[in-house]
C-alpha cells in the first residue's frame, strides 16, 4: 500500500518530473518488503512521486509513515530506472531521509559503485538541489568541513537565506569544532570559522564584533559572505546603541528567592565583565510577589523610561504575565448612539494592556503558547532551561542511529516523570517503540528495577522450565533481551551512579546509554560509575567551578546553572537592543542558543563521562557508524 499524503520542509526538494518507465531489484531494501520487478517499481515510484508532489511544503517530523516512505524508496533500484527516473529517486530519498533523520537510504546511493556517473546525469536545478542536500547529508553524518564547503559554492545562487544558513551552521558549532575547521577545512571554510571564532571571544561586545567584521571584510572581498551577506553581518554594520535601562523582574516569594537570587549575581557578573570594555545601559531589578500586578508594572516601568524586560522566572509568573498583559482585550458592546456625530460605534476591543507592553525576555516558556496572540509573540522572547530541548536532542541521536527500541529509565516524580512521557510520546509518533522503567528516590538497588525491561526474569524462568522438564541441574546464564537499541538515563549523579553499574551487572554493558546533563556534578572524584555515559552539556559544566556560595535551598549545581542562564539573559536582550532580532546562534555559557524570532532553543555539547572528566565526542560520526553497524548486522555500537 502506498503511503498516505506526506508533508516535506519547505524547499527541501523541488517539484520532481518527468517520465516514468520500467525499474527493478532494490539497492537496500527492508527484508519485510516483497521483491519488485522493473514494471512495479516503475509503478510505485509514479505513486511515491505524485503523492510527494501533491502535499504543501511543510516541516515533516519523523513519524511511522515517514519510516514507511523510507522503506518503500528502499524497494526501488536505481540501477534499472532510466535517468530521468534515477534522479527523481535521488532527490526523494535525500529529502526524505533529511526530514526524517535516517539516512541509510542517502548513504547506500552515496556508496553504490555508480553514484558519480549518477549524481553527474541531474542537471540544472536539480544539480543546485542535490548539492544542497548533499550538502546537509554531509553536514548530518559529521563532515561539516565538505558540507559548508558544498554550501559555499552556491551561496551566491541562494541569496541572503543561503548565506544565513551558511552563517548559522558555522556559529552553531562548538568552539573545539569551530578551531578543527580553521586549521584542516578548506580555505573559504577556514576563513569563515576564523571569523567566527573572533565574534564569539566577543559576544556581547558589539561594537567590537563589528570592527573585526570591518577587518575580515576588507581582508577577504571575494569570500562568499562577503559578496553575499547574512543578516548578522547587515545588523552589525546597522546596529544602534541601548541607552535605555534594562529592568529584571524577578519573584520574590520564598519559592522563588534563592532562584532569584542565583539568577541576578550571574546576570551582574556578566554584565561587569562587559561594562569594563563598553558603555551599557543601567539595569534596574524589581521583585514582583504572588499578588503583584504586571500590568501596573509595566506602566511604572514604562514611566521610569525602561526599554525592555529580562523575566520572569518561574513559569507560573509568565503565565500570570501573559493572561494579565497578552491576553486579547474583550471587545467593548456595539451602541447605537453616535459619538460626535458619527456613526454608532461599532464593538471594537479595549485599549488596555497592550499601550503598556514592552520587549520581554522571559525566562521560562508559557504553559500554553498557541494561547499567545501574534502582535504579542512580536514582544515577547522565551529563553527556558527546558528540560525538552535536551530530550529532543537525545531523539534526534537515537534517529540517527536508526534505533527502534529504546528502554527509558526515570525516576517516578517531578522532571524525570515529565521528561519519561514527553518521550514516549514523541519516539511513539516517529514510529518507534519504548519501554519505561520508573524507579523511586528511595531506591538502593536497581537490580529488581531492570529485570523485567532486560527480560532476564523471563530467561531465568525458561531455565527453570527447561529444569522441570528434564529434571536436570543446568547452570545457566540469564540473556537479556536483544531488541533494545539505546538506554535512555534520567537521573541525577547520585542515581545515576547505582544505575550504570546496575546495567553491567545485568548483561547490558554493551548498550549505549545517552542522558540529560543532569547526570553530571561537574566533580571528576566520582566519575567511575557514570563512565561510558553521553550527554548533551552545558559550556559551564565544562569549565572549572571553584568556590560557590550557593543558597542551602539550591544546590550547587543549580546555583551554576541559573548563574549561566543570567549572564545569557543579559547577552541575548543587550543583542536585540543592538541588532534587533536575528536569527542567528548565540554561544552562551547555558548552551549554543539557537535563535527563532525571539525564541531560543538551547543545544548541549556533546561530551562522554570518563574516569579521569569528560572528552568531546564526535556525535554524528558515532551515531552513522552505529547506523552503518545495524544495517549490516553488526554490533549496536
Amino acid at each position: 500500500m502506498v503511503l498516505a499524503a506526506l508533508a516535506m520542509v519547505a524547499g527541501c526538494a523541488p517539484t520532481i518530473t518527468g517520465p516514468v518507465q520500467p525499474a527493478g531489484p532494490a539497492l537496500e531494501r527492508d527484508p519485510a518488503l516483497p521483491q519488485l520487478d522493473a514494471e512495479q517499481s516503475a509503478a510505485l515510484l509514479v505513486q511515491l512521486v505524485a503523492q510527494f508532489n501533491s502535499q504543501p511544503r511543510v516541516a515533516l517530523a519523523p513519524s511511522s509513515a515517514g519510516r514507511q516512505l523510507i522503506a518503500q524508496l528502499a524497494a526501488l533500484d536505481p540501477t534499472l530506472l532510466n535517468r530521468d527516473q534515477r534522479s527523481q529517486l535521488i532527490l526523494l530519498t535525500f529529502s526524505v531521509g533529511l526530514s526524517q533523520q535516517r539516512l541509510a537510504g542517502a548513504m547506500a546511493l552515496r556508496q553504490h559503485p555508480n553514484w558519480w556517473q549518477w549524481r553527474g546525469e541531474l542537471g540544472g536545478a536539480d544539480q543546485r538541489r542535490l548539492d544542497t542536500l548533499e550538502a546537509d547529508y554531509l553536514i548530518a553524518i559529521g563532515n561539516t568541513a565538505d558540507g559548508l564547503a558544498l554550501l559555499l559554492e552556491s551561496v551566491e545562487d541562494g541569496g541572503r537565506d543561503g548565506a544565513n544558513r551558511v552563517w548559522a551552521l558555522l556559529t552553531s558549532q562548538p568552539s573545539q569544532s569551530l578551531s578543527a575547521l580553521a586549521r584542516d577545512a578548506a580555505l573559504a571554510v577556514r576563513q569563515l570559522a576564523n571569523l567566527a571564532l573572533q565574534l564569539r571571544a566577543s559576544e556581547g561586545d558589539y561594537p567590537a564584533q563589528l570592527g573585526q567584521l570591518e577587518h575580515w571584510l576588507a581582508d577577504y572581498p571575494r569570500q562568499p559572505l562577503a559578496r553575499s551577506r547574512p543578516d548578522y553581518f547587515i545588523a552589525l554594520a546597522e546596529q544602534r546603541a541601548a541607552r535605555a535601562p534594562i529592568a529584571v523582574v524577578l519573584g520574590s516569594d520564598d519559592e522563588s528567592l534563592a532562584a532569584s537570587t542565583a539568577l541576578s549575581d550571574g546576570l551582574l557578573t556578566r554584565y561587569y565583565q562587559l561594562a569594563a570594555r563598553q558603555p551599557l545601559p543601567p539595569l534596574q531589578f524589581y521583585r514582583v510577589g504572588a499578588d503583584s500586578s504586571y500590568r501596573d508594572l509595566y506602566r511604572q516601568l514604562r514611566s521610569a523610561g525602561v526599554g525592555r524586560v529580562i523575566g520572569p522566572l518561574r513559569r507560573s509568573q509568565l503565565d500570570r504575565l501573559a493572561s494579565e498583559l497578552f491576553a486579547a482585550p474583550a471587545a467593548q458592546p456595539a451602541s447605537s448612539l453616535a459619538v460626535d456625530g458619527d456613526s454608532p460605534v461599532a464593538a471594537r476591543p479595549a485599549a488596555i494592556a497592550f499601550n503598556n507592553l514592552l520587549p520581554t525576555l522571559a525566562l521560562n516558556e508559557l504553559s500554553d503558547p498557541a494561547a499567545l496572540p501574534a502582535s504579542a509573540a512580536a514582544l515577547l522572547g522565551q529563553l527556558p532551561l527546558a528540560v525538552e530541548h535536551e530530550l529532543e536532542q537525545l531523539l534526534e541521536r537515537a534517529l540517527a542511529r536508526s534505533a527502534e527500541r529504546i528502554l527509558v529509565l526515570a525516576p517516578g516524580a517531578g522532571w524525570g516523570a515529565r521528561g519519561a512521557r514527553w518521550l514516549q510520546q514523541r519516539w511513539l509518533q516517529s514510529g518507534g517503540e519504548i519501554s519505561i522503567s520508573y524507579y523511586s528516590g528511595s531506591e538502593r538497588d536497581y537490580t529488581p528495577l531492570l529485570q523485567a525491561p532486560l527480560a532476564l526474569d523471563a530467561s531465568r524462568q525458561r531455565s527453570r522450565d527447561i529444569e522441570r522438564l528434564t529434571g536436570l541441574d543446568l547452570d545457566s546464564r540469564p540473556r537479556r533481551r536483544q531488541d533494545i537499541d539505546l538506554i535512555i538515563l534520567l537521573a541525577q549523579p547520585e542515581q545515576g551512579r547505582q544505575i550504570r553499574p546496575a546495567l553491567d551487572f545485568n548483561f547490558a554493558a554493551d548498550l549505549p546509554v545517552l542522558a540529560t546533563s543532569h547526570i553530571y556534578p561537574g566533580d571528576d572524584r566520582y566519575n567511575r560509575d557514570l563512565a561510558g555515559i553521553e550527554f548533551p552539556a552545558s559550556p559551564w559544566q565544562l569549565e572549572p567551578s571553584g568556590e560557590m556560595n550557593s543558597d542551602e535551598q539550591l544546590s550547587a549545581t543549580v546555583s551554576r546553572q541559573l548563574n549561566a542562564l543570567g549572564g545569557d539573559a543579559l547577552v541575548a536582550a543587550l543583542r536585540e537592543a543592538q541588532l534587533g532580532r536575528v536569527d542567528a546562534p548565540l554561544y552562551g555559557s547555558s548552551g549554543v542558543l539557537l535563535a527563532n524570532g525571539g525564541n531560543y532553543r538551547r543545544l548541549g555539547l556533546w561530551q562522554q563521562i570518563t574516569e579521569r572528566g569528560t572528552v568531546a565526542i564526535a556525535a554524528a560520526d558515532r551515531d552513522q557508524q552505529a547506523a552503518r553497524n545495524r544495517l549490516s548486522g553488526g554490533s549496536y555500537q
